[in-house]
This record gives C-alpha cells, sequence and structure tokens, in this order.
C-alpha cells in the first residue's frame, strides 16, 4: 500500500498492519495543504524544517502506530504553505495630505515560509484603484508626476510562488495643492506629455489592456485621456480594455490634455484570428525593425546601420514598402499633425511643427507656426478646412479668425493656453465725447443765461 495525501491530526495516528509505504515519490502536484509537491502526509505535530522551499519536510517523520510503521515512517511529510503576511508600511502613509506631485509609493511584506514574493500594484484617483502592475518584485512603484490636489487610492496584492495572495488593505493620500506664483507674470502652461506604451499583441474577442501611466504633465495639472483604438471605437482613462472583432494590426491614438493643452501618442495593436497570440517579430540586428519588413523595405536585416527611413524613430517607416505588405507612417514626425495636413498647411511633414492644439465649441483645431520663428503664424480648423492668418495683440494674445469671414472670433493666451470669445475694447478715450458734450451744454447754458440778462439790463 503507497499511504500519501492524507491528515492526520489525532494520538493514534494510523495502524500498521501489511507491508505500507508512507509516502510516493516526489511528485508535481497541488497536495491536500496547498503545497506544490505531493510526497508523504501531513501530521498536525511535526516539528522537522523544510530547508529548501518545497513544503515537504526534509526531517523524516517514523511515528510508531499500535502496528508500528514498519517501512521507518514518512520520509515526505507535507508542510502546511503560508501566504505572504499582510502589505504594510506604506509611505506615503494612509491618509497623509501635502504629497509631493513626484512622489513613489513602497511598502512592506515578506512570506513567513521564505517563499520569494511578487505584488499586484493597483493605483489611481477611483475607488477601487486599476491594476497598473503586475508581478514585480520590487516593493516601490513610480506612478509618474501626479495631478495637484488629487486624492490616490492604492493597494498591494502580494503573491507567493505557490499561487497563494494576501490582499493588503486599501490606502490613499492627497496631493499638495498648486503653488501661487509669488509675483510677476504667472507661471506658463506647459503641454502635457502623453505615451500610449506598446505595442500591444492579443486576439479576437480578448481584452487588450492598455497603459497611458507614462503620460504626465510638466504641471502636475490633472490629465483627460482619450483614446481611439483604430477600428472606429473610442475609450478614455488611463488604461482602458477593448476588444477587437477582427484580426489585423491597428494603429491607436492616445491625446492626453490637461484641459487647455494637449499631446498625442501611436501605437500599434496586432490582432490574430484564434487564441494563438503571436510572438514579436523576430529582429536579427536589433534595429527595432523586424527581418520581415526588413526584407519588404530592402534593407539588410543583419546590419543595425540599415533600416527604413523612419524620421521619428517610431518604428513606422515614412514610406509604403514597395511590396505594398507594409503602409507607411501618416505622421513621418510624429507632431500630431498628419503628413497630409502639414502638406496642406505648407509646414515640412518630416520637422517636427510648433503647433498648439486648442478646442473650440468641442471642435479640436490648430495653431500652427509654418516658418519656424517661434510665432504660430496659422489658425486650422480640420473640421471645415479652413485656414486663416493669425495676428497678436499688444498683449501677445492671438487673434483667431475661425470662419475665414474677416472678423475675428476668439482670442488665445499662449501662456495660460485658454480660448477665449474675442470681445472688442473701447478706446481709452472713449468717455472723452459724453464729458465733451456735458460741457459744451454747460457753456451754451450759461452763455444763454448771460445773453437774456445782458438784454434785460443794459
Amino acid at each position: 500500500n503507497l499511504i500519501y495525501n492524507n491528515y492526520f491530526n489525532n494520538t493514534n495516528n494510523a495502524y500498521d498492519d501489511g507491508t505500507n509505504t508512507w509516502n510516493i515519490s516526489k511528485t508535481t502536484g497541488r497536495n491536500i495543504v496547498g503545497g506544490p509537491y505531493l510526497g508523504g502526509n501531513y501530521w498536525s505535530d511535526y516539528s522537522g524544517v523544510d530547508t529548501n522551499g518545497d513544503k515537504l519536510g526534509d526531517t523524516s517523520l517514523p511515528y510508531n502506530s499500535s502496528g508500528n510503521i514498519v517501512n521507518g515512517g514518512d520520509f515526505l511529510p507535507l508542510i502546511i504553505n503560508n501566504p505572504p503576511v499582510t502589505p504594510y508600511a506604506p509611505s506615503p502613509s494612509n491618509g497623509s495630505t501635502g504629497v509631493s506631485i513626484t512622489t513613489d509609493i513602497s511598502w512592506q511584506c515578506y512570506d513567513p515560509d521564505g517563499d520569494d514574493v511578487t505584488y499586484d500594484v493597483y493605483f489611481g484617483t477611483t475607488n477601487p484603484p486599476p491594476k497598473v502592475s503586475a508581478n514585480q518584485t520590487s516593493k516601490t512603484y513610480d506612478p509618474g508626476t501626479l495631478s495637484y490636489s488629487k486624492t490616490y487610492y492604492w493597494r498591494i496584492v502580494a503573491w507567493d510562488e505557490t499561487g497563494l495572495k494576501t490582499v493588503g488593505p486599501l490606502w490613499h493620500f492627497t496631493t499638495q495643492s498648486k503653488p501661487t506664483p509669488t509675483g510677476g507674470a504667472p507661471s506658463p502652461n506647459n503641454p502635457p506629455v502623453a505615451d500610449a506604451d506598446g505595442p500591444y499583441y492579443g486576439s479576437v474577442g480578448e481584452e487588450i489592456q492598455f497603459d497611458a501611466s507614462g503620460s504626465y504633465d510638466p504641471d502636475g495639472d490633472e490629465l483627460i485621456y482619450i483614446w481611439e483604438f483604430g477600428d472606429g471605437t473610442t475609450g478614455t482613462g488611463v488604461a482602458p480594455v477593448h476588444t477587437y472583432d477582427s484580426a489585423g494590426v491597428y494603429t491607436v491614438r492616445l491625446s492626453v490634455s490637461d484641459g487647455s493643452m494637449s499631446d498625442i501618442s501611436y501605437t500599434t495593436v496586432t490582432i490574430s484570428s484564434g487564441g494563438y497570440i503571436p510572438p514579436q517579430p523576430y529582429d536579427s540586428d536589433g534595429d527595432g525593425y523586424p527581418d520581415e519588413m526588413e526584407e519588404s523595405y530592402g534593407t539588410d536585416e543583419t546590419d543595425p546601420s540599415s533600416y527604413p527611413e523612419d524620421t521619428d524613430g517610431d518604428g513606422i517607416p515614412d514610406e509604403d514598402s514597395p511590396d505594398g505588405k507594409y503602409t507607411g507612417d501618416t505622421d513621418d514626425d510624429n507632431d500630431g499633425l498628419t503628413d497630409d495636413m502639414e502638406e496642406m498647411l505648407g509646414t515640412d511633414p518630416e520637422n517636427e511643427t510648433d503647433f498648439a492644439e486648442v478646442t473650440i465649441e468641442t471642435t479640436t483645431d490648430y495653431l500652427v507656426d509654418t516658418d519656424g520663428d517661434g510665432v504660430y503664424d496659422t489658425f486650422y480648423d480640420p473640421n471645415t478646412n479652413t485656414k486663416t492668418s493669425l495676428t497678436q495683440d499688444e498683449e501677445g494674445n492671438y487673434l483667431i479668425d475661425a470662419d475665414g469671414d474677416g472678423n475675428i472670433d476668439y482670442t488665445y493666451n499662449p501662456i495660460s493656453g485658454a480660448i477665449s470669445p474675442y470681445t472688442e475694447e473701447q478706446p481709452s478715450g472713449g468717455a472723452w465725447p459724453v464729458t465733451a458734450i456735458v460741457v459744451i451744454g454747460a457753456i451754451i447754458v450759461i452763455a444763454a443765461i448771460a445773453f437774456f440778462y445782458k438784454k434785460r439790463h443794459p
């Protein structure tokens, strides 16, 4: 008889009558107390040690029974596996306020059995927060630049190497208020930086988790995230989940905005037709361009200095491949303006263009510096294909003719990034005509009185 995977928890542990073996060979498999190997049995009063962490005791257990354990005992006794302790010592401390917008979060945790521990990090401005990192070994996490005066929630889930987990408590902290300028001109509003991460891979019907956590705002402003998934649908948030109905390679667009200025980042997602997720294409020379792509473009896949022309270095060549297998980049310089749009505006599609993306009545428009002198000179509305010249007032605000009728409709403040309806100011001397009329009227009245007085008293 082979006796294994039993739980003995009484004084008279067993009756051994005949030839019995109290264990089997060490075999991979989940045992009755959660360990990763099958071997012997669990004995509630076992006091041996497990030096190699396999959840099997290294000290044999030759218990006597009423019939004696005739074959020497259980040499592979099972040991209960304990999960990691509850994560503790959060930093920033729970409930703290005035936290720096560049803070990292950290915690403490360990496994009582000495198992290696990995962590899932949940972090965000919603309760419960979304998962932002999985299976990391470090007990710190960098969330990037945070927003001012915002409450963040976070939680750590600790896993041991056998799959047992401990869910930590929900912690929160609030970031510092935005500093107020001490004097002089107001601090300029800096645009955010978008990062769509990727490339991503998956299959039809599978949930793809996108990640924009690498995006940030230099001023710490709260960001708005808008995704275009390339299949005609959109999403919002830092880490949205999306599924695709058809196989193919999709170009994904991420736009992040701080309310007045924005930035754009592109990535790709490859969707296969079955459950198989294709590995990343093989790249012999490690230059960032797959061998198959280099073959289509006629470059040397074994030479890292030979690769397709790619102005912005985003991994998408500028032009279509000669064999038609690959579609070229629609934004060669990756400045957020498509090549077609830049050619229409007269800017160079292979040189990053200085522009501001603005929102006027829910539509996205552009102020563009077409000659590279640091001053915006053209307004463009891609929705109506309207292109007009820009001028500036004495305070440096840009005056916008949004509909091309020759009249100023809006002003744009380049410091704050604010768009406002245009109102024509009265001249500084505008009150003078009224005053003049009053004075002249008074003079006429006085002159009339004097005239009649002299007439009656010659």
